[in-house]
Parts: C-alpha cells; structure tokens; sequence
C-alpha cells in the first residue's frame, strides 16, 4: 500500500460535512491532489493532531481528519496525553497517522532507528491504534468500529516513487483562512471578519 492509497481510503468515509488537516510532504500533496477544499495544509512537522484537535473541539457538529506522518508524530509526542484524555468523547476526530518509516522530504533519513510499538505507545494514553498494512487492514479498521471510539489508524506505506514535486498552489496560511470560510458555511455561521482599525 502505497500513501494515496491509504489516504484514500481514510478519505472514503469523510462525508460533505468534514475538514481534513494535512501534514506537510507528499502527505499534502496527495491530499492536495485528492480533496484541496476544506483541507489545512500544515506547514510544519508535529502539529497536525493538536490542530485537528482543536478543530474537533471548537465544531462538533464536523468530521475532522487529521493525516500525520511518523516524522510527525514522533516529533512531537507531547499531544499525546491531551489527545488520550479528548480523544474518547470526541465522535468526530479521526486520526491517522502515514507511516513510511522516513523523513522522506529531508532526504530519505529512518523516522528512527529501533522497532516502533504503535500499538504500545497509543495504549500508554489510553487509546487504540490499529496497524494497517494493506488496504484490506484500512478497511477492516474503519468499517469494524461501529459504536466504539475511533481507532488511529497506522498506515504502514510504501512508496515506490520519488517524492512528488510541490503542486500545492497554498500554503498554511492561506488554506487556514479558507478552511475558516468552509467551517463557517458548514456550520451556517458568519465568517470572521478582520479587526478594524481606528
């Protein structure tokens, strides 16, 4: 399984009324590729699920996906306690986490250098991961958790290709302002508008 495939699979269950928060790297870019409204385009390393978390819990009433990298989420494990106490009373946020097993933007180094226990590591703050290799096991994990807490769903990918060149034509800010605008119509809110200035 390849990254577009699991992304894509993740992407299957979101219905008309879900934002997405994407990692940057070719993360983005497929999810650039596959869904560029309504999507927050990260421009750093780690803060996807915090991000994500808040949106979650600000709009309720939306489905927020939150597609994290390895690099990502190893680099910032302090979101772990707090998404472990918010997570379970959330029925809207659904992390999943692409897991290629490289920094693969940066040149290709490991995400690190002893096996990895996400199983074990999601547990530790009272949350079930599921481990997917196929998208058999994608499927399988999204479609099994009828009445239960979402599980993080673990992507173990492989990507044959090189790292696709950017195609991304906004950054973070930009799509912040433009996923603001699609919350606000989703909700039937007034948009925000800017302070004025005396």
């Amino acid at each position: 399984m390849d990254s577009p495939e699991f992304i894509g699979a993740v992407l299957a269950q979101a219905s008309d009324r879900s934002v997405v928060v994407a990692a940057p790297g070719r993360t983005g870019e497929t999810l650039f590729q596959l869904r560029p409204a309504g999507t927050l385009f990260v421009d750093s390393m780690g803060d996807v699920c915090a991000l994500a978390l808040g949106i979650a819990m600000a709009a309720r009433d939306i489905d927020v996906y939150a597609f994290e990298t390895d690099g990502g989420i190893l680099m910032n494990l302090s979101v772990l306690p707090t998404l472990g106490c918010r997570l379970p009373e959330l029925g809207n946020l659904q992390v999943a986490i692409v897991d290629n097993r490289i920094y693969e933007s940066s040149g290709g180094m490991p995400s690190r250098d002893c096996p990895l226990e996400w199983e074990t590591l999601f547990s530790a703050f009272h949350l079930r991961a599921e481990v997917c290799c196929d998208l058999e096991a994608t499927t399988s994990a999204i479609t099994g958790r009828a009445g239960t807490q979402r599980p993080v769903l673990i992507g173990l990918v492989t990507n044959d290709d090189p790292v696709p060149a950017p195609g991304k034509t906004v950054d973070g800010v930009e799509s912040s302002y433009l996923v603001e605008a699609e919350l606000a119509r989703l909700r039937g809110t007034g948009r925000r508008r800017p302070a004025e200035k005396s």
